[in-house]
């Protein structure tokens, strides 16, 4: 079974996009910010996708995203509504693979893991 890591400081959104993530046949991890997701992903880092979210307290997602691609080269999607003090360009040079504004529908989810999940194949 493929195997996701969910980084998302709001609970509503974590669970909705874990409702999507299995429905398409993920397994899923949940992390609640960057931090506990770094602690996730060095538990076990055999992830086929990372999601994250970029405005999180403790550690936010473009510090997660940095972090994590020294040791992960696989896709990353980012998942948000607003960047903050983050440009695209910011996102894009810290290691992220796609952008996938909230909120998001179904069909929108699927189709941005399906696209991100073809160029790595």
């Amino acid at each position: 079974m493929k195997r996701i890591l969910i980084v998302e400081d709001e609970e509503m959104v974590r669970e909705l996009t874990k409702s999507f993530a299995e429905k398409i046949g993920y397994q899923v991890i949940e992390a609640f910010n960057g931090q506990d997701g770094l602690q996730k992903f060095d538990q076990d880092n055999n992830f086929d996708l990372i999601l994250v979210d970029i405005l999180m307290p403790v550690m936010d997602g473009v510090k997660f995203i940095i972090k994590v691609r020294q040791k992960y080269s696989g896709p990353i999607i980012v998942m948000s509504a607003h960047t903050g003090k983050y440009t695209g360009e910011d996102i894009t040079k810290a290691g992220a693979n796609y952008f996938l504004p909230k909120p998001f529908r179904f069909e929108n989810f699927e189709s941005a893991v399906n696209s991100v999940l073809d160029k790595f194949k």
